[in-house]
């Protein structure tokens, strides 16, 4: 699908989103999109007190639009520009697909990983349960089984996260290779298919940093309970690749009060 930005340079923010609600359309950037031409117009604009983004969308069955705004006060610091920026340039084209009659999906217009990660955040607010899953749903439009789903996995982290004590630490592991890239991913990783070259030092290069890390965490006192591995995709690795990953995390850390090993 062709896409114009206008006032803003969201390229990360509007290809999510459309290879969430058109996943067999890929991204183009043309210099002009002529008004009858099919595509979609994303513009930001910003006013006295709210910065907006408005989408038009034309396909084979119209011309459709929305739009979402945020207030500016959101986007004075450079985390939160980014965010909100982001946030209403998803949001207008999701409303103008919705509208075009594309199907709503069950997450509504998240698009990436982790939204209990959002859901966290509202109960950090202080938000009781309830209210935090019907704010979940209102802005992200949501199902209300997926943000029922969200809220459970938002409190059992919220569990685990008391359950830490002083000196506890989690590792994580990244391997990022997979077996081929998919359009919708948003990790570092590359597939093998086009870089197996770089497997084999990449190994040489985590095994040394695992072997770092351990003799730190050994000086500063500090107890592994969980260790995970992502990616990317793991088992992406050769069984002996793995093993030799696995002895150099046992060689290297304690991992006799691990209570997670993923």
């Amino acid at each position: 699908m062709k896409l114009k930005l206008l006032n803003c340079d969201n390229k990360y923010a509007a290809e999510q989103i459309l290879l969430t609600l058109f996943p067999g359309e890929r991204p183009e950037y043309p210099e002009a999109l002529a008004p009858d031409e099919p595509g979609c117009r994303l513009r930001l604009s910003r006013g006295g007190k709210f910065t907006s983004c408005s989408c038009r969308l034309a396909t084979d069955k119209g011309v459709f639009r929305g739009l979402a705004r945020a207030a500016n006060s959101r986007l004075e610091d450079r985390d939160g520009r980014a965010h909100w920026l982001g946030r209403i340039v998803k949001l207008a084209f999701y409303r103008a697909a919705l509208a075009s009659g594309v199907a709503k999906p069950v997450w509504g217009s998240l698009t990436g990983v982790r939204p209990g990660k959002l859901m966290q955040g509202y109960l950090r607010e202080g938000l009781p349960p309830r209210a935090a899953k019907a704010r979940f749903r209102r802005e992200y439009s949501v199902s209300p089984e997926r943000a029922e789903l969200c809220l459970e996995a938002a409190v059992a982290a919220q569990r685990e996260e008391r359950a830490l004590e002083p000196g506890d630490i989690c590792l994580y592991v990244g391997i990022p290779f997979c077996p081929t890239r998919c359009a919708y991913c948003s990790f570092v990783s590359a597939s093998v298919e086009k870089s197996m070259a770089l497997v084999e030092p990449y190994m040489d290069a985590l095994c040394a940093e695992i072997s770092a890390t351990g003799k730190a965490v050994r000086r500063a006192g500090l107890r592994p309970v969980a260790l995970y591995m992502g990616g990317g995709t793991p088992t992406t690795l050769s069984p002996a690749r793995l093993e030799r990953l696995c002895a150099a995390l046992e060689a290297a850390f304690d991992l006799s009060a691990l209570r997670e090993y993923t």
